[in-house]
């Protein structure tokens, strides 16, 4: 083993190689790592807000959304029922669409402000590999300097 040090390395090297790809393997759940699949997520959002007329058409669209259901308590669509959806936000491929007024579900918006959350990606698997939520809470009315989402420590704002 003395005269063959560098053997001894690159063989050892492999061995770790192997037992990282072996535990990756028969672990699915964890790869891709969770930090690598929302930067991925976030890149294929931003597509979708641009190929939906972007962020002003989305708001338009979220505004009339609000107008539109003003006086229910709550309103929520699923992927499914996407023909009830203005076109910007459709065009997002929502995974599930929600107007919560303000002040009435203190959980979900707890601003003066009505609030439509729409959620893109996300979803849990039982034993397998869980696929990062990611979404847009998008206040419609005034500026809305004052909105501090709710949202998980680990989860970091969409940037512009």
């Amino acid at each position: 083993m003395g005269k063959h040090r560098l053997l001894h390395w690159v063989w050892g090297g492999f061995a770790l190689l192997a037992a990282f790809v072996l535990f990756v393997l028969l672990n699915p759940s964890v790869w891709p790592p969770a930090w690598w699949e929302r930067r991925a997520q976030r890149e294929r959002l931003v597509q979708r807000v641009q190929s939906a007329g972007g962020w002003d058409s989305l708001k338009r669209d979220c505004v009339a959304l609000v107008e539109q259901h003003k006086g229910e308590p709550a309103w929520q669509c699923y992927a499914g029922d996407t023909n009830a959806l203005p076109s910007a936000v459709a065009a997002l491929q929502p995974q599930r669409v929600e107007y919560y007024p303000p002040k009435q579900w203190p959980r979900f918006n707890d601003s003066d402000f009505p609030v439509v959350r729409i959620t893109i990606f996300g979803a849990h698997s039982t034993g397998g590999h869980d696929i990062p939520v990611l979404g847009l809470d998008v206040v419609c009315e005034h500026s809305g300097a004052d909105y501090q989402p709710h949202r998980p420590r680990s989860e970091t704002p969409l940037k512009r």
